[in-house]
């Protein structure tokens, strides 16, 4: 029965009615010849037909399958139409199982489910569902022109699929959803009605096509070195070979992307090594695009407008070919607590405040996209990467917004990230905070404020904790009480989830605190080039900073200092600065190597302008 749901689990009868498996009877059907495959799809051609009798108004093709309450999905009309139904209909149209009666009855299906696409009050603008419905009453109107209304649907289908391009996708490439397998979904019916365009000789918009080039752009430019996007809200890793497969077709005089196209064999990687996105809010800072460079994903962007995660200011590290501190990404669809617990800050690589997580859920959809970006500083030069970005929306059910979140990271290049948390509060109680960092590795160990993975001989990662006094360390793996800690979907599974070690750093206090952590990517567990990070202090006591001292194998220390957002100027191990972040690369002999200064105009020692080349 099409109504039947044997996993009880919603997503399985949706999906099985979106008919899929009649393309797997296609294939099997012109690979063999077998008429069986087409006596298969006839009966359940006219099995479907029956049991789903439409009804044009405000209700069509009411499904038992559908949750109690429920309306079947316009979505799924739109995914029938434009991706399993003509490929369908044409592999068995000469089929003599496939009898004239049965192309009538489907053909008048197809006309039934054109007139449902056409009205307004189902179109779903905003989201990957209206760029489906679009695609699908495109079909029809292509692939049917015999029906007098095929002109009408065809051009109401495509002005909506070429209103949605400027609607749901950002100036700087990225769908409104922000989440990477979902803008692929919007990319892939955008492309699936062109080529239906262009199959069948009809006109489409000039600049229908060159608008696509950058969300194509944005695949790129935020996806790691394996070529593979990051697994953020509703989504899993997306790799975007494919996809960049058509980019090169379209695009044939972009050489990254015929780089990303051919899997790096051909054309040229992408001049530009980190990149911002600022209506995503999406900022990564990488070493290169090689396999065995290093890249920091970080989420300072809005809710987004569908699939959201309660996760602003997530970070996710890949290094050496691998995912070594992750976001866990998706998980089915269902109402479980492990499905709340994957959209919850718990799962995420972000601060928890009072034992409450981020609480974005449940505002007005029109805040969840934005006209312009959210505020953030970014700042990308040779040697270093910057950005700082807060989030005040509120935590816990309530929304309370008594603490702001500040997250600001220096990436010192090739292979130092500095991560520094202000937590400003408006009262002067005491607030507990948990810092968390999910790591992607069978396990990880805990050495004071030092946590490191143990992953055999492969890629993995260290992360230094500096802290106010009390500061923490656990690692959390498995753990249900009395929250859910250290799990996530492992291997392409979003059924179920495993234990993961998750480095937890807890800490409380009142009035504004400041803590860092120092994440140093190792290619193997013997390769940390980091020997050890020791605060160092700041002042004056008004301003809230912190710094430190990050000491190297090679011999070299690194001095950082962050700062609260303002006007101000802190001294910190002999020196000054008027710097927001900064740090000073001193070799061996006691040289200035490097100077990183994103927010600030110099560093003075004993009043004199310290420079690159000078001793101290």
């Amino acid at each position: 029965s099409w109504n039947e749901d044997p996993l009880d689990y919603d997503q399985w009868p949706i999906s099985f009615n979106r008919h899929f498996h009649w393309i797997t009877l296609a294939k099997a059907y012109a690979a063999s010849g077998d008429e069986k495959y087409a006596v298969e799809f006839v009966a359940q051609l006219k099995s479907w037909i029956r049991a789903m009798p439409v009804e044009i108004g405000d209700r069509w093709i009411q499904a038992g399958w559908a949750p109690e309450g429920k309306m079947s999905l316009s979505l799924d009309a739109g995914i029938r139409m434009g991706q399993t139904w003509v490929p369908a209909f044409y592999a068995f149209l000469n089929s003599p199982s496939f009898s004239v009666d049965d192309t009538i009855a489907m053909v008048k299906a197809f006309r039934d489910h054109a007139v449902y696409l056409m009205d307004p009050v189902h179109f779903r603008s905003l989201s990957n569902w209206g760029v489906m419905e679009a695609n699908g009453l495109y079909h029809i109107g292509a692939y049917f022109p015999e029906f007098k209304a095929s002109a009408g649907w065809r051009d109401t289908a495509m002005s909506r699929l070429r209103q949605e391009i400027d609607l749901q996708v950002y100036p700087d490439g990225a769908q409104i959803e922000l989440a990477s397998g979902y803008h692929h979904v919007s990319v892939r019916n955008f492309v699936m009605a062109y080529r239906t365009a262009r199959l069948n000789n009809l006109d489409i918009p000039e600049d229908y096509l060159a608008s696509l080039e950058r969300m194509y752009h944005y695949s790129l430019y935020v996806a790691f070195p394996d070529l593979c996007m990051p697994a953020v809200n509703d989504s899993g890793t997306f790799d975007i070979r494919s996809a960049m497969q058509d980019a090169h077709t379209f695009f044939p005089d972009r050489s990254d992307f015929e780089w990303a196209a051919t899997d790096r064999r051909s054309g040229k990687p992408p001049e530009s090594t980190s990149t911002a996105f600022p209506y995503a809010g999406h900022f990564v800072m990488r070493s290169g695009w090689g396999d065995d460079d290093v890249s920091l994903f970080f989420d300072a962007g809005p809710f987004g407008y569908g699939h959201q995660h309660e996760d602003k200011l997530n970070i996710i590290l890949h290094a050496h070919g691998q995912t070594l501190i992750a976001d866990p990404g998706n998980y089915q669809y269902d109402p479980s607590e492990w499905r709340q617990y994957m959209l919850s800050s718990w799962s995420h690589n972000t601060v928890v405040v009072d034992a409450q997580g981020q609480h974005q859920q449940g505002k007005p959809r029109e805040e969840y996209i934005v006209d312009a970006p959210l505020p953030h500083t970014w700042i990308s030069e040779p040697g270093f990467d910057y950005v700082s970005a807060a989030y005040d929306e509120g935590y816990g059910p309530e929304r309370d917004r008594t603490v702001t979140h500040r997250r600001s990271i220096l990436y010192i290049k090739p292979d130092l990230w500095i991560v520094t948390d202000i937590l400003t509060p408006e009262d002067d109680s005491v607030h507990h905070y948990e810092s968390a960092f999910i790591l992607d590795t069978d396990g990880a160990s805990a050495d004071g404020l030092v946590a490191q993975t143990s992953n055999g001989g492969g890629p993995g990662c260290a992360i230094y904790g500096l802290g106010p006094e009390g500061t923490s360390l656990r690692i959390a793996q498995g753990e249900q009480d009395p929250h859910y800690r250290g799990w996530m979907p492992r291997d392409g599974d979003i059924s179920c989830c495993h234990p993961v070690p998750a480095a937890i750093y807890s800490f409380k206090g009142s009035g504004k605190i400041i803590s860092s952590y120092i994440i140093v990517p190792m290619r193997d567990g013997n390769s940390n080039p980091v020997t050890s990070v020791s605060s160092a202090p700041t002042s004056p006591s008004a301003v809230c900073s912190i710094g430190g001292v990050i000491r190297r194998i090679d011999g070299r220390q690194i001095y950082f200092v962050q700062r609260e957002p303002g006007d101000h100027s802190i001294r910190g191990l002999n020196g000054e600065t008027d710097t927001e972040a900064g740090a000073m690369v001193i070799t061996e002999s006691g040289c200035i190597e490097a100077l990183h200064l994103p927010a600030g105009t110099g560093v003075w020692g004993d009043g004199q302008s310290l420079s690159v080349g000078d001793y101290i």
